[in-house]
């Protein structure tokens, strides 16, 4: 692939964003009968057979978690004026995209900054108040509640609309329930810095809150830095706790953050390596009760002064004995090479697997690049159990894959991509984590300021997709329709959608995976997965008694 020359960026501008939103939380209702005493005379004992009613429930907001700008770890040390680690030029925002219901209208969208929290007991006193900001009109919510087959016209007709923040705080996007429907929205927080200590392209979805997530990764070896996010943007406090598995034989100091608990709309952060100090390869899982919660990873490393890469590690699919990371770039061996030498910890593109259980797994990788070619990739021993494996990718011939892991055992899988050509100049690194099957329908929304790729693939049945792009006037483009053969791959031209970020991406017949990638000047990467949609709201049967 080829990358395009950047025009110099003005300090911290936000790009010319465009918009989005998602996320469900369903409220279930009970029912009662009370029966007068004389009535109970007329009642015979033959037993009465119907089905249960099904009871409607209003859809809540869709909620989605933007990750915030990545940013240097705090210090009170002062620096000489003529030199600062920190960024002069950059540009960064979240990015969204939303679509309106059947009756062409669009949803009340807002976005909350969450506060940094300072007491681990979710007690302690926030740094920031947090005040929404619509970008959209909200619609009455009497007017809301009513689902529409149509317009005023009789025809049926979506559309949609792009918006734009450029906030650096981690965030909370909001997305009003049209007709008890859950409002169907994605976002991306993309950064694009061009000088200081984290230089480089990186971007992050906004994902919605879960109760149980994985990141993985992280590296806390020397020249690299970790920080571990967890933010809760619900309205009722989350107690979290954090399993680490990295991989050598030292035990994690997890200490506070076993019991964890983060305020309603806080988010709290703190080093990795503070929990598990010089690991090459650090996997976490995030589990939640009370509230869900979004974590994320930001991802740095620094070759004594030089740049040497920096992304946000983002949730993917949970432990499973067969699962796809849905995009990972090779670049040549030539260049790798010259990054990989003298290197600490780790520098080439990397599969990283975890294996949860305490027993070792026999894990199997097939890489399928974008004409349909199939490569094996060498692990001729068992991976070790409760701990993080890297697998080097680097024997790959230069170009974009997706990497297909089964096990014995159940894992989770991820990957790590560099992008550079000299250990003495900036280059930086993309990480992508494994994904779900794509649902029938979803709203993409890829990051600014590069030349995006997405690479689509199947598994053991063919599928039919369709794409369709979201203009600047909110109106949808034409499907642009491809089949995929079972076991095979698409590599989607974005440039098909001119000027449009976001897109809606249809699937049916066999399961559909989907990443993307975007390069930016001579050395910046980024990766993302995609994320199916949130299921549609179902009604709740009411046994009655």
């Amino acid at each position: 692939m080829t990358a395009e020359n950047e025009s110099p960026a003005k300090q911290r501008k936000p790009f010319p964003w465009k918009s989005s939103i998602g996320g469900v939380l369903l409220v279930g209702l009970a029912a009662g009968v009370i029966v007068a005493e004389p009535a109970l005379k007329s009642i015979t004992t033959e037993t009465a057979t119907f089905e249960a009613p099904v009871a409607d429930v209003p859809s809540a907001d869709t909620l989605l978690s933007c990750a915030a700008t990545p940013a240097l770890v705090n210090t009170d040390a002062t620096t000489d004026s003529q030199f600062t680690a920190d960024t002069t030029e950059q540009t960064t925002g979240v990015s969204v995209g939303v679509l309106s219901d059947a009756g062409s209208r669009i949803p009340g969208v807002s976005i909350t900054s969450l506060a940094e929290q300072s007491a681990l007991d979710g007690s302690g006193e926030s740094s920031a108040t947090a005040t929404a900001k619509h970008l959209t009109q909200r619609i009455p919510e009497k007017q809301a509640t009513q689902l529409l087959s149509s317009g005023e016209d009789g025809t049926t007709n979506v559309v949609g609309k792009n918006l734009s923040d450029s906030r650096e705080s981690f965030a909370k996007l909001a997305a009003q329930s049209l007709g008890n429907q859950p409002t169907m929205i994605s976002g991306m927080r993309t950064t694009l810095s061009k000088d200081g200590d984290l230089a480089g392209f990186s971007s992050a979805p906004c994902m919605a809150p879960s109760y149980d997530q994985w990141l993985v990764g992280a590296s806390t070896a020397t020249e690299n830095t970790s920080i571990l996010t967890i933010a809760n943007p619900s309205d009722s406090p989350a107690t979290v706790s954090v399993s680490v598995y990295g991989s050598t034989d030292e035990e994690p100091q997890v200490g506070t953050l076993d019991r964890l608990v983060i305020a309603p709309g806080a988010q709290y952060s703190m080093l990795v390596g503070g929990i598990v100090p010089n690991d090459p390869a650090v996997s976490l899982r995030v589990q939640s009760q009370g509230g869900a919660v979004s974590a994320s990873i930001q991802q740095s490393a620094l070759r004594g002064l030089v740049p040497a890469g920096i992304d946000t590690i983002s949730s993917g699919v949970g432990a499973s004995t067969d699962t796809v990371v849905p995009f990972v770039w090779v670049q040549s061996a030539a260049a790798t090479k010259s990054l990989t030498s003298g290197a600490e910890g780790r520098a080439g593109t990397e599969l990283l697997v975890s294996v949860p259980g305490a027993a070792a797994a026999t894990v199997k990788a097939v890489a399928t690049d974008a004409s349909g070619t199939k490569h094996t990739i060498e692990i001729p021993n068992a991976l070790p159990g409760g701990r993080t494996s890297a697998v080097s990718l680097d024997s790959l011939p230069a170009g974009s894959y997706s990497i297909r892991v089964s096990a014995n055992r159940s894992i989770v899988a991820g990957a790590r991509t560099v992008r550079g050509d000299s250990v003495t100049r900036a280059h930086d690194s993309a990480f992508i984590a494994a994904g779900e099957r794509l649902s029938q329908r979803q709203l993409v929304t890829l990051p600014e300021g590069g030349n995006p790729y997405v690479l689509l693939s199947t598994d053991d049945a063919a599928a039919s997709v369709s794409l369709r792009s979201l203009g600047s006037d909110g109106t949808l483009g034409q499907a642009i329709t491809h089949k995929i053969a079972a076991n095979s791959t698409l590599m989607v031209d974005t440039k098909l959608f001119e000027s449009s970020r976001s897109f809606v991406l249809d699937t049916s017949g066999g399961a559909v995976y989907g990443g993307g990638l975007s390069v930016s000047g001579k050395t910046g990467v980024t990766a993302f997965t995609i994320q199916p949609s949130s299921s549609a709201t179902q009604g709740i049967p009411v046994i009655l008694p």
